[in-house]
């Protein structure tokens, strides 16, 4: 024991569970005890889930202590202390590979014993990869990882952050966002949005991986965007408007992280149709400090929300700044003329802080999907060393830019070992694509394809 550790660990009681710290009750993974397979099956598992987090500090398992909801901590001194060679012992290549790199730190702590588990941030070797089977707690082949507070499966969008991390030592994106604040009640932190995404939700691998493609006009409107929420005036309130699919919620999500580069704090919420004003104004007010964006996203699905908000905002907010989303809808369902209430969206357009993304003509539309297929095709030929080859072969319809598009999302989540050579749609209608997603949801196209060459 050093002063270091006590150090350490002093620090350690002071912050709450995230995925750089977890804390246990006991210390116990002797197969002689009651239930020991199961409790050394999870001990492996938080090594791996560490070591396979993307960071730049160590990480740590703290023993003896248990972490109340509120962030409180209640003591638990340990009754027996494990010799550290016999914890190294318990994760082996038998277990998984590579195998986590990590140091054992026992300590006394005001005359009691405790003990915490630092993993350094090592990167050689690439990810972890769990070789056995447990019961419900490991299953061969998978990568764990930690998001927030718990210990998390990785899907091939995690999988990539991942491996670039420990190819190229760069966060993914959705890293960059402290924890969600206590006291707000409906935002969450802009990194948990992502990492949760949905069948709704751009995925947080679109931005960590550069699959994001702008035009020229809509560069120029992130920029504005920015500045406006970034300004140190009393008007740091904007709107996004556009049809469903243009891009709204993609275009908010990389202002939002645009203002995390400048310094900020960026949380996010998606309206519902039980969303009032009053839980919505609570979140605003908690939040209401210096370098902090608020993303309300779906709008229209009560406007009079939106408009309380533009009457009070510019007064009663000091410090915050908020980017609302909306669907493009009509006069008559943004305004009740009965209660004379404001129409936000008029009231922002005249100050020029409306932003309308679905204002392009087809030729336009035509290029940004291009776009998006080109993103798409450079990263699939990077991370594949193989050649995309794209073409409207013989029965292609005029939808063949969608469709590549959707194929090369495609195969860069689903890694093949071959390329197509001709994509054929099956629908010629592409009613429900949605192109602000910048990812394939609803056209299923089958592929003809010719193996790769090695």
């Amino acid at each position: 024991m050093s002063d270091r550790d006590v150090q350490i660990f002093e620090r350690l009681l002071g912050e709450p569970e995230s995925d750089l710290v977890d804390f246990k009750r006991e210390l116990t993974v002797s197969h002689k005890e009651p239930d020991g397979a199961r409790k050394r099956a999870e001990f492996v598992k938080d090594l791996i889930a560490f070591r396979n987090t993307p960071r730049t500090t160590a990480a740590y398992i703290v023993y003896g202590v248990h972490s109340n909801p509120d962030a409180s901590k209640v003591l638990h001194p340990l009754t027996s202390i494990p010799d550290g060679a016999s914890l190294q012992d318990k994760v082996n290549a038998k277990w998984c590979d590579p195998v986590p790199r990590f140091a054992f730190r026992p300590l006394v702590y005001k005359g009691q014993s405790f003990a915490f588990i630092e993993i350094p941030p090592i990167r050689t070797g690439g990810p972890t990869q769990c070789k056995r089977t447990v019961g419900s707690v490991l299953k061969e082949g998978d990568y764990y990882y930690r998001r927030d507070s718990q210990n998390a499966t990785a899907d091939w969008h995690v999988l990539h952050d991942i491996l670039n991390w420990f190819q190229t030592g760069q966060l993914p994106v959705s890293h960059a966002t402290p924890p969600k604040p206590a006291e707000l009640l409906h935002f969450v932190s802009l990194r948990a949005a992502m990492r949760r995404g949905g069948m709704a939700f751009p995925k947080a691998h679109l931005f960590a991986g550069d699959l994001t493609f702008f035009l020229p006009e809509v560069t120029v409107m992130l920029r504005n965007l920015v500045s406006i929420l970034a300004s140190q005036a009393g008007e740091r309130l904007a709107l996004i408007t556009g049809d469903p699919g243009s891009g709204k919620t993609v275009t908010a999500l990389t202002v939002g992280l645009q203002m995390m580069e400048r310094g900020a704090t960026a949380f996010y919420w998606k309206m519902n149709a039980k969303t009032t004003f009053d839980l919505i104004w609570r979140d605003i007010q908690a939040a209401d400090r210096e370098n902090t964006v608020l993303i309300l996203d779906d709008v229209h699905l009560n406007y009079a929300i939106a408009s309380q908000i533009y009457y009070l905002f510019e007064e009663k907010v000091q410090h915050a700044s908020c980017l609302l989303v909306s669907r493009n809808v009509q006069k008559e369902e943004r305004v009740n003329y009965e209660d004379d209430c404001l129409d936000a969206q008029e009231m922002l357009a005249s100050d020029e802080r409306a932003f309308d993304v679905s204002s392009l003509s087809a030729s336009r539309m035509e290029e940004k999907m291009l776009g998006i297929v080109e993103r798409h095709r450079h990263v699939w030929q990077t991370e594949r060393s193989t050649t995309l080859t794209i073409g409207d072969g013989e029965g292609a319809s005029a939808l063949w830019t969608t469709v590549v598009r959707a194929i090369a999302g495609r195969m860069i989540r689903q890694p093949t070992d071959w390329r197509p050579a001709c994509i054929v749609p099956e629908a010629r209608s592409a009613e429900g694509y949605s192109t602000g997603m910048q990812e394939p949801r609803a056209l299923v196209p089958m592929l003809v394809g010719t193996r790769a060459s090695s």
